[in-house]
């Protein structure tokens, strides 16, 4: 070490004189040498290697990515979202009650030809396209608006439902089968020739202190559909609170980290074109934000939902124009409803993806009067808000019937106007009717709709869900008497049950089979039944 120390400045002096040799050879008067410098030169840089690409997004087997375009960045982004399904359904009935749903409509009675023979439906018209879109934020506002459309409107000539009755409602006294007019559509024209019906059309803007939503979109009643179950069946059944319509509604959302509190308010379309206020729905809903349930909404989107409570109500008014005999006047009532509703993990998850071993329920109670429609358009066969031709008595001195009248061949002692009075309610039906003396009366239900579903280990791609639903009209019996409908012609109670499979065969492709078995109550004591088979078919985009 010591003679390497030694050794190293001769050797720099050495290579200084060789480096300044040529140097000095080309100058005429010789320069001093410069001063060594032993500074070691500095190390280069290594090259700049690009940077890593973002580590792939960890997704799991139920993943489904958005079909969405955007534009701008930033508060001046756009986003338009495609949505929707293709479905296939494949639907047997022992009866020949109903076209594509069960809804509100009434089982032909046993002793009828419609309630005696079965019907096989094949169907794509509830496929379903939507269109979102989400424009630019600006002074916290985020403005959306939604179009949504299927193909299940019913054309206005088709007469080949049913002969005993319809989802649409109506009796079921036919004794034969149905015999289509000449004017009539074809099976294959209404079946392959869906038109296209309105589901959703809205503008929202959601802000953080008061949000806003106009348009058609679900009922505010019940918080559709946070609380509905999970089923291949056509919502809404027998019993359930379900229904769109167009509304202005506000709400705001009370945000803590364990719990938020929703509170909406809406004025609703009133359920009579002639009508002089709008209806109101409003309710309040808890949910708890860390206690996940997995939750599928009939046989679409499986998504973890907060447990949630939500208690919810409408009101609205009937104004409608009475004959008795003659024009008087106006007679008002009121329609009410109160629904309570709960979606409960029984056996929670972390997220959408944790589906394995995942148990949910849903439940769901109302009571009211005047709130048929609210309810699918639940019928009870009594009719709706029509005026029977009034009847006056004889003439006490003369014995004979007042100008204008006639004698009634159905009440002796009475006559009726001729012609009879021109008169239209323009209601939705199921809401209320008239007595014979001209009374208005609101129709009474009480319904109660449970739901349980279960994800199957190991994966969850398949799961089953069961349902039960009852509706009680509590007043249809007294109804009947005044407006003379016969007991064979009204029900007092429908009940419902429902066990459907759930199955995944790719994230967007699910598959179903379910069985819908369906009980009414007539005046009579009659109970037909309805058992309806159903496979459907789903790719969601």
């Amino acid at each position: 070490m010591r003679m390497r120390t030694m050794i190293l400045p001769g050797n720099l002096l050495v290579l200084s004189a060789l480096l300044v040799a040529p140097a000095a050879r080309a100058q005429t008067t010789p320069a001093p040498a410069a001063p060594a410098d032993t500074t070691p030169a500095p190390a280069a840089a290594p090259a700049a290697e690009p940077p890593a690409p973002p580590p792939a997004p960890a997704h799991s087997w139920f993943w489904r990515p958005n079909l969405e375009f955007t534009s701008g960045s930033g508060d001046s982004k756009w986003i338009a979202q495609l949505y929707g399904f293709a479905e296939f359904d494949s639907i047997n009935d022992s009866t020949r009650s109903y076209t594509e749903a069960v809804g509100g409509g009434l089982i032909a009675r046993d002793n009828t030809w419609a309630g005696q023979h079965s019907r096989l439906q094949f169907t794509a018209r509830n496929s379903r396209i939507g269109f979102k879109v989400t424009g630019p934020t600006l002074d916290a506002i985020k403005p959306s608006a939604v179009i949504e459309v299927d193909f299940m409107a019913n054309p206005g000539n088709y007469s080949g439902a049913s002969s005993g009755s319809s989802s649409a409602g109506g009796t079921a006294a036919a004794a034969a089968p149905p015999i289509a007019s000449s004017t009539s559509l074809s099976e294959a024209s209404f079946y392959n020739n869906g038109v296209f019906r309105v589901r959703q059309a809205y503008v929202k803007l959601e802000d953080d202190v008061i949000s806003v939503l106009a348009g058609q979109a679900p009922n505010v009643v019940a918080f559709q559909p946070y609380f509905f179950p999970a089923s291949n069946e056509f919502f809404g059944v027998p019993g359930q609170a379900f229904g769109r319509t167009t509304q202005f509604r506000l709400w705001h959302t009370f945000k803590t980290d364990p719990i938020n509190v929703d509170f909406v308010v809406a004025a609703m379309r009133p359920p009579q074109r002639d009508a002089t206020l709008p209806g109101g729905e409003g309710g309040l809903m808890f949910k708890v934000n860390h206690w996940k349930a997995l939750h599928t909404i009939g046989p679409g989107t499986t998504a973890a939902d907060g447990a949630a409570i939500g208690v919810s109500g409408a009101v609205r008014k009937f104004s409608l124009d009475n004959f008795a005999p003659k024009p008087t006047g106006q007679v008002n009532d009121t329609g009410w409803m109160v629904s309570l509703d709960a979606l409960l993990p029984i056996i929670p998850v972390a997220n959408s993806d944790d589906r394995a071993n995942a148990l949910t329920l849903t439940g769901s109670f109302t009571t009211g009067s005047g709130d048929g429609d609210i309810l699918n358009g639940m019928t009870s066969g009594i009719g709706n808000a029509a005026l029977p031709n009034p009847l006056v008595p004889v003439n006490a001195m003369t014995g004979m019937c007042p100008a204008g009248t006639v004698a009634s061949a159905t009440a002796m002692g009475m006559c009726t106007t001729t012609p009879a009075p021109a008169y239209s309610p323009n209601m939705d039906g199921g809401d209320v009717v008239f007595t014979r003396d001209g009374t208005l009366h609101t129709i009474d239900w009480r319904t109660f709709t449970v739901g349980a579903q279960y994800y199957l280990p190991p994966s969850g791609r398949l799961f089953v869900s069961v349902m039960y639903s009852q509706g009680d009209a509590g007043n249809v019996a007294s109804l009947a008497t005044g407006t003379g409908t016969a007991n064979t012609n009204y029900i007092t109670k429908t009940q419902y049950m429902d066990a459907t499979l759930l199955f995944d065969i790719t994230p967007n492709v699910r598959t179903t089979l379910g069985e819908q078995y369906t009980v009414q109550t007539y005046g009579d004591g009659q109970t037909p039944k309805n058992l309806r088979t159903f496979f459907g078919a789903y790719f969601f985009f």
